[in-house]
């Protein structure tokens, strides 16, 4: 994975994805608007054109996260959109989940 500053609140992820057998380069752009949430812009890969925005809600010593998104895709049939899109937003909160396991 390669992460490059682009300035101050904001980067670009860029990192190769294996999905059924083949390798596929994506790209992010991530804007953090601290402390409010983030805005993700997918460049390269299957949902290239897609955006999500992250709303953070303090809940006590808990945080509620609310997803946003627009999803595009310059490969994947409209029909299976919402279910791809589904897929990247579950695998997303999955790596987040094991991740803040990591750091408690």
């Amino acid at each position: 994975m390669k992460v490059r500053p682009l300035g101050e609140n904001q980067v670009l992820t860029s990192f190769v994805a294996e999905a059924n057998g083949q390798s596929m380069p994506m790209k992010f752009r991530v804007t953090g608007l601290p402390p409010l949430g983030q805005i993700l812009e997918i460049l390269e890969g299957p949902l290239a054109g897609s955006k999500v925005v992250n709303y953070y809600t303090p809940k006590g010593d808990k945080t509620a996260i609310t997803v946003i998104g627009d999803f595009e895709s310059p490969m994947i049939p409209a029909g299976h959109l919402e279910a791809a899109a589904r897929e990247f937003l579950n695998n997303g909160f999955d790596e987040d989940q094991a991740y803040l396991k990591l750091m408690h």
